[in-house]
């Protein structure tokens, strides 16, 4: 679906991706957008994450994966090595470079923006996991 929506947007357009497993923070969207807005540099902002009370010994060890990874986007004052599936707002732009240069200069299918053979997160398909709510930003250059 993302490949077909990429040719009719601009640069500038912004593209929300996210598990559907996510509720954003009532303020996400806004808060990213003008964090894309204000920083030319920055192609993507994406959200840290925590996760609902409950789901028993695998609910409580997601959240404290979720807490590392906060305190580890604080350390590194926003910047982050990899962009989370949770919540991310993606200049499109972006997204249509990735898309250019797969199969050729980044593993996977040319023309996809990710690469299908790859799992970042293996966890994503199991139902057990609490859903993830995605509040604060985080900045990618």
């Amino acid at each position: 679906m993302l490949g077909a929506l990429l040719p009719g947007l601009t640069w500038q357009d912004a593209v929300l991706v996210m598990d559907a497993d996510t509720v954003l923070a009532a303020e996400f969207v806004e808060v990213a957008a003008r964090s894309l807005e204000e920083s030319p540099q920055k192609v993507a902002i994406g959200g840290v994450f925590y996760g609902d009370e409950g789901s028993g010994l695998i609910g409580q060890l997601q959240r404290s994966e979720f807490a590392r990874y906060s305190r580890d986007v604080a350390r590194h004052q926003g910047r982050v090595f990899v962009l989370t599936g949770t919540a991310t707002l993606f200049l499109a732009g972006a997204l249509a470079t990735v898309a250019e240069h797969r199969g050729r200069d980044l593993p996977g299918t040319g023309g996809q923006v990710y690469d299908r053979g790859q799992r970042a997160d293996p966890g994503a398909q199991d139902p057990r996991r609490g859903r993830r709510v995605a509040g604060a930003v985080q900045g990618a250059d």
